[in-house]
């Protein structure tokens, strides 16, 4: 079975590889069921640490030579890459040498391969590297009943606790590492790592540098990068080894509030007796908690940015007895797990974000089928749900633990486990090195298809840990993560076994409502840069409210660049809450982002069908991805049309018998002008004759433009002419207006102030909030995506609140 990727997707560069499972007690028996060929998504291309994918590689064995191996040695190797010529053999020379007939297929097969590639180039058609490379991946088969126990022979052999702080750290240490060490009952664990000093030093903590973290024999340690903060895995194993019943997972910017205790701030002990608040299980999938603790217009990195605006606060909830809520993740004040979109437009340059959540609020749980994001900054694991620790590999450190915890809460519904978060506890410093778009570009849409998946997911495996591998080899094979990921979890689990870990009993069992509760969360100051006082919000949501009211039974129709499709989600959700629709059409389609196909040289071709799906609509405003639409100074009238004939930029009259290199003005063209004008029907073509006549045609950019809906059939009319004449947009347009309408019937107030960037000029000194539209302003890089928002947001605070 093959698994299609989106089009972005590029191939993996690994070949046919075999994933090792590294279950070394069981190598001799294991089955091995015959590999699936799987493809990835573009993500996996990079390791998301600046390397290409490091994939361990395995030469296939004879059953002699695997049981010949040493089955208590663990792998603590880098990956072994394959050798590329047989060992025997001290160069390529001597290979060919030796083997001139191997020698003689080797090099017929490249000369095959260069030919094919070299004819395929010149007959336009694909080329091998046109095809992906699929990942093959073993369904793993793991006995954990011959995982011998590891004993711990190293100098903290005699270290014992329950609880457990655990971190990674870089450079000297920090005071708010220091201050850590100062909570009672909790042992302080620090992962170094390459950049780590090796004389860091905390007096009360424990240090394990690179090179002790090999010694412990663990078998995850071989499948770990360095620089990053994913090395917490060999922490997690350690602090189980020795006694850990409790896990916080901590940062090291972190300082914890005042009277700070996590005895305090999360519940330590599990009682049945104490009553949790829980969400009422609705049609949902996601929840954002931020809004329960006062926030409503923050965000947390990891919400599918298309569900953002659409998450509402809540008033009533169930009340559940406690007991089960194996992870409970804390909120945090200064600057909270906020994703790259919100943190580089609420913030002004230089200026760190400090927002402050209610402490007062009750914690709250999540009912089965509901998800929000989980991290690794100020969480508290039990030992129920220690399993859930484990931080995937090769997908960038900006979303790896987020990513953990989606697959650590669908696991959770089958042990009768909970997921709950806590009013903040710590204060966390803004460093002013907030994470950038493109390291979390991919899955900001990806978000919503690996919660539709996991939901839908079930197994019938009899055992947890088998239900673990079970879901972690569909995730590979689904692309949400890679084969080393589903590597590392065999790895992982085995380890896990080897420390003494016992896995929860399988108990799908729902939390019993005991009642319902009001609570109605508080709305606290919100983030709005440059904003210090209520009255320019007040005064903008006068303005949203003014646009809703009479303009928003729109349909936008926004022709997007295929190029910069990736800006879309960001786009749906600045114009979602001004249009009751938002249509986005594409040069191709994209099911993912929503793209359909309709843009390019004939845009209007696809309008309508967008009509037809809209009977309802009041009309239909179109828009290129590069236009910057200040709404709130829109005064056009929606039953004209609004138009670019004022803007002379974009509106040009030209003679036929002018002449000329522009496209345009080729005889071909104009004749196709020529045609379009004799075959239109005969109403509208007087229409267009009462303005123009058989001597002059208009070109228009028309990026911009609005169709009320009592000119849509006229419009269908036209749209068929200019397709069966292959009309450019461009000619197109313009033309049709002349002929659905008078230009002294367009609207003239709508477009009334237009500004025009010349090529190679900065729009932001082009731009102002008096401003109907500038153009063209394309968001080219993320820093373009972010500037422009920016710009809209000094005319409408609310925009930030929305994105």
């Amino acid at each position: 079975m093959e698994v299609q990727r989106r089009e972005r997707d590029k191939p993996a560069a690994i070949g046919a590889m075999q994933v090792e499972l590294d279950d070394k007690e069981d190598r001799s028996t294991t089955a091995k069921p015959a590999p699936m060929h799987v493809q990835r998504r573009d993500r996996d291309k990079s390791d998301g640490f600046g390397n290409g994918v490091a994939y361990k590689v395995v030469e296939t064995r004879s059953d002699d030579e695997i049981s010949g191996m040493n089955p208590e040695a663990p792998d603590t190797q880098a990956p072994s890459v394959g050798r590329s010529w047989p060992e025997f053999v001290s160069s390529p020379g001597d290979f060919f040498a030796n083997n001139p007939i191997r020698a003689f297929l080797v090099a017929a097969f490249f000369l095959s391969v260069l030919l094919l590639v070299l004819l395929s180039r010149q007959g336009g058609g694909s080329t091998l590297c046109d095809e992906a490379k699929p990942e093959v991946l073993t369904y793993p088969s793991v006995n954990f009943g011959r995982v011998h126990h590891l004993k711990d022979k190293a100098r903290f052999a005699a270290v014992k606790a329950e609880n457990w702080i655990v971190l990674c750290v870089t450079g000297a240490p920090t005071d708010e590492v220091r201050g850590m060490v100062k909570l009672q009952g909790w042992q302080v664990l620090a992962i170094g790592d390459t950049d780590t000093p090796a004389d860091w030093l905390v007096p009360g903590a424990i240090f394990l540098s690179t090179d002790l973290q090999t010694t412990f024999r663990y078998r995850i340690t071989s499948l770990l990068p360095y620089n990053s903060y994913v090395r917490k895995s060999i922490g997690y194993l350690f602090a189980i080894q020795h006694g850990a019943v409790r896990i916080y997972d901590a940062d090291t910017h972190s300082t914890f509030l005042a009277g700070g205790h996590l005895g305090k701030s999360f519940d330590i002990e599990l009682s049945p007796r104490k009553t949790l608040l829980q969400y009422k299980a609705k049609n949902r999938t996601l929840v954002n908690p931020f809004i329960h603790f006062g926030q409503r217009s923050v965000w947390p990195r990891g919400l599918s940015l298309t569900s953002v605006p659409d998450i509402a606060p809540e008033f009533y909830y169930d009340e559940v007895s406690g007991g089960n809520q194996f992870i409970q993740q804390g909120t945090g004040n200064g600057l909270p797990d906020v994703d790259s979109i919100f943190y580089h437009t609420r913030r002004l340059a230089g200026e760190p974000i400090n927002i402050e959540f209610d402490h007062l609020a009750p914690e709250v749980a999540l009912p089965r089928g509901t998800m929000a994001p989980v991290n690794s900054l100020n969480t508290l694991f039990h030992e129920q749900a220690f399993w859930a620790m484990m931080l995937p590999v090769t997908v960038h450190t900006a979303v790896s633990d987020v990513i953990r915890g989606y697959w650590a809460q669908r696991l959770l519904w089958d042990v009768g486990g909970i997921v709950a978060f806590y009013p903040p506890s710590v204060h966390r410093l803004d460093t002013l090195e907030g994470s950038t778009f493109g390291d979390e570009e991919d899955l900001l849409h990806d978000w919503g298809q690996l919660i539709d998946f996991l939901k839908s997911w079930h197994s019938s495996k009899s055992t947890f840990f088998e239900r673990v591998l079970d879901l972690s080899y569909e995730m590979a094979k689904n692309g949400f993560w890679s084969g080393q990921d589903l590597a590392l979890t065999v790895a992982w689990l085995q380890d896990l076994v080897s420390v003494g870990y016992k896995p929860p009993k399988l108990q799908p069992v729902e939390n019993t409502i005991k009642g319902s509760r009001q609570f109605l969360p508080q709305i606290l100051k919100p983030v709005y840069p440059g904003v210090t006082d209520a009255v320019s919000v007040e005064k903008e949501m006068g303005h949203l409210l003014k646009w809703r009211s009479s303009s928003a039974n729109m349909v936008l129709i926004l022709e997007c660049d295929w190029a910069r499709r990736s800006n879309i989600p960001v786009w749906r959700m600045l114009y979602g809450r001004l249009f009751k629709h938002v249509v986005v059409i594409s040069t191709e389609a994209d099911s993912t982002l929503g793209i359909d196909v309709g843009g390019g040289w004939q845009a209007y071709s696809s309008f309508p069908g967008i009509f037809d799906k809209y009977p309802e609509a009041a009309g239909f405003l179109y828009l290129k991805d590069h236009v910057v639409f200040n709404y709130w100074n829109m005064q056009g009238n929606n039953k004209k049309l609004w138009t670019m004939h004022e803007v002379k930029s974009s509106w040009t009259v030209h003679s036929f018998n002018e002449t000329g290199t522009i496209w345009f003005l080729k005889s071909s063209i104009k004749r196709t002008v020529t045609k379009t004008i004799y075959n239109l029907p005969d109403k509208l073509k007087a229409t267009y004759r009462e303005t123009m006549d058989d001597t002059k045609f208009i070109h228009s950019s028309s990026d911009f433009f609005y169709i009320p809906k009592r000119l849509v059939d006229d419009f269908k009319d036209l749209a068929s002419v200019g397709v069966q004449n292959k009309l450019a947009h461009e000619l197109a347009m313009p033309l049709f207006f002349l002929a659905m309408d008078r230009p002294s019937q367009f609207d003239s107030r709508a477009f009334a102030k237009v500004a025009y960037v010349p090529g190679g000029e900065d729009p932001t000194s082009h731009y102002s909030i008096d401003l109907n539209v500038l153009y063209p302003w394309r968001a080219a890089t993320e820093e373009d995506l972010f500037h422009i928002i920016k710009a809209l947001s000094v005319g409408d605070h609310l925009l930030l609140a929305v994105l």
